[in-house]
Order: C-alpha cells, then structure tokens, then sequence
C-alpha cells in the first residue's frame, strides 16, 4: 500500500496583481489531500476509486490500458506532457459509462497517471495485480485553498512510489521534481492553463513567492496561524480575473486600476519583508492585511460576505481579508502570536452566517509518502 499526502495552499497578499507580473506570496496549509493505492493479488485485473464523497467506480484494467497503447512513444518518464488525444480518448471511455462533473474529472486524471506508470514501471506485482486507488480529503473543493493541486501531487506521488517500489518514504529533489512536474500534467487536465504555484506550494510546502515567471522558496518565515473561512458562495475565477483584466485596459478605468494594482505590489512586498524580519512586527503586518482588502474590493473582486467576515474579524481586533479570486469562496483571519486560538465569540458569528472554518498554520510541509508493506 503506497499513500501520498500533500498540503492545500493559501495566498497570504498579491491575488489578481500577479496576473500583472507582480508579487504574490502563496503559503501551504496543514489542511491535506491524501491518496491510497493498495495493489491487491485478483486475476480479474481491476481499478477500483473511491472518491471523498463515498462514490466508487470500477472498471477493467485492460480497456483502460488499451487507450494507451502505441501512444508513449515520446513520453520519457522524468518528462512527462500532456498528450490530448489520450485525454479526449479516456473521457470518451468515461461518457460511455456515465461518469459526469467533477468526478468525471478526477477520474481522468487517475486513469491518465495510471496509464503512464503501467507504461514504465518495472514492478510486476502492480502490473498484474487490480489496483485499488482511495481519496480523501480536508479541504473544501473548489474554494480557492488548493484543492485540485493538493489532490494532484497526492495522486501522482502515491503513483509513483508504487511504479518505483519504493521502499524509502524520505525524497530527495530529484523526486520531489519529478512529482511536481507531474502534478503540474494533472493540473493542465483539470484547469488548462494553470499557473503551476498551487502544485509547487503543495509539493514543497511552506512559502513561496511568484513574481513574473520566477517562482522563488521564503527562508525563514515567520510562523504564524490563521482562521480558513469558507463563505459557501460559489465564485467564477476566470470570470473575476477577466473583469478585472477589462477595466485594467478601459482608457476610462486603466490609470486607476493600475494604481491599485501597484498598491497591492507594493504591500506584498512589505509583507514579505515582515514576514522574514526579525522582530516580527504584526502591528504592521495585520494593517497591510486590511489595505490588501480594500485594495482588492476596489480593483472589483469583493463581496458582501467576504466584507462581513472582515467586520466580524474587526470587533475581536482582528484582521481579515479575502483569499484568491474573490467574488466569494474563502478569507482568512490572521490569528496573533500570543492570542493562537480564535475567540469564542467570533466563531459563534461565524457559525450563525452558516460559515465552514478551520484554524491552520501557514507553512505546512509539503508532500509526504507512506509505505505499507505486508
């Protein structure tokens, strides 16, 4: 049995001004996405899921496996690529056995990676065994924490070590990129033109800043703890970013836009510089976390329920803001380093606006494998 887990993500300052080339610092979450592949001694040759939700899905191994055949030819295995066809031809396969949504989503990616470590691995027992591949997860789906990322990189690292055997849980670089890479393919299926920072947050855990194209590892952070809160409503990411995308490049609008967009820039960075700063000055810290805010509902990605959890954040002296695309899906309350544990009271309001929240440490470790053997 090969399990993988790996961490969700938070973006602490710079959503939407990194669309822009400017910073962002994005943080793991000890909230985590694990996946279990058990190899199982039946002639029958099965691929048994189980998804989070309890539905499970059978199928044969070799037509799934048919798909594949002749298609790999200029795939090597520490390179993969996204090969469409076989994409196209495993939801086709799917269609036909009425596999809808998101599930159907998941599922091409599982049958995806499955194909490609049939393709190269040396281990006979996964090769002639039925594979039973099991999901789980603390995150809440599609709310801007990382979810798909998170269920990526465990998918693809339980994968692997069972393509490789391996009988060594600790990773070394060279397989924490490997894993990576791969998880950025998964990504690709699910969203097709991913960033890539959700599966390196989750690959390697802790902090990480995006500017432009270079994505760069923060060293010695500060700890610190902060409130999830979930807001329920549903928000449209590609909508949010191309009405902000709209107004940025409207003569009417632009100069303005830009001015914000600059803003958030500029406190992103300051952040930072707190952030790896010792003493730590969280004074600062949570007045940056409510200019980020403001900045973001001017810029026109904010929303009457994200505000409310600001203001509820405000009556405990706390300070709050919006994660991610806006429009709803998640905030996060910054919880200081000498009051840890969010009060009562907050979290009875919370409770009362039919919000989910989960306390968590930004900077969790990020992928991890486990090895059972019989």
């Amino acid at each position: 049995k090969y399990s993988g887990t790996a961490p969700g993500k938070v973006i602490l300052f710079g959503e939407h001004a990194v669309v822009y080339n400017k910073m962002a610092i994005a943080s793991s979450l000890n909230l985590r996405a694990r996946t279990d592949i058990e190899i199982k001694n039946d002639e029958n040759k099965l691929l048994r899921i189980e998804m989070p939700e309890g539905e499970k899905i059978e199928l044969e191994r070799i037509k799934v496996e048919q798909i594949f055949v002749n298609k790999l030819k200029t795939i090597k295995e520490d390179d993969i690529q996204l090969i469409s066809e076989i994409v196209e031809e495993i939801e086709n396969y799917i269609k036909n056995r009425e596999i809808k949504g998101d599930l159907e989503v998941a599922v091409v990616c599982i049958l995806y990676i499955h194909g490609i470590v049939n393709h190269f691995t040396t281990n006979n027992q996964y090769k002639n065994s039925s594979i039973h591949i099991k999901l789980s997860t603390e995150l809440p789906m599609g709310a801007g924490l990382g979810s798909s990322a998170s269920f990526a990189v465990s998918l693809v690292s339980a994968f692997i070590a069972a393509m490789y055997n391996w009988k060594d849980e600790s990773l070394e670089d060279k397989q924490l990129e490997m894993i990576n890479n791969w998880a950025f393919i998964v990504e690709k299926i699910i969203h097709g033109t991913p960033s890539g920072i959700d599966n390196t947050v989750a690959t390697y855990g802790g902090l990480l800043t995006k500017e432009g194209t270079v994505r760069t590892k923060v060293q010695n952070a500060s700890a610190c703890n902060i409130l999830i809160v979930n807001t329920k409503i549903p928000k449209n990411t590609k909508k949010l970013v191309a009405g902000v995308r709209e107004r940025y490049n409207d003569p009417k609008t632009g100069e303005k836009m830009k001015e914000y967009i600059n803003a958030i820039d500029e406190l992103t960075k300051k952040s930072l510089s707190i952030m790896t700063s010792t003493p730590f000055d969280e004074i600062q810290l949570t007045q940056l976390i409510q200019q980020n805010h403001k900045l973001l509902n001017y810029i026109g990605v904010g929303h009457e329920k994200l505000d409310l959890i600001v203001e509820i954040a405000k009556k405990y002296n706390l300070s709050a803001k919006l994660t991610g695309a806006g429009g709803g899906g998640c905030g996060f309350i910054y919880l200081p380093q000498d009051q840890p544990d969010a009060p009562q009271g907050l979290l009875d309001e919370l409770n009362k606006e039919n919000f989910w929240y989960k306390a968590t440490k930004v900077g969790a470790g990020g992928v991890k494998i486990e090895i059972l053997t019989n």
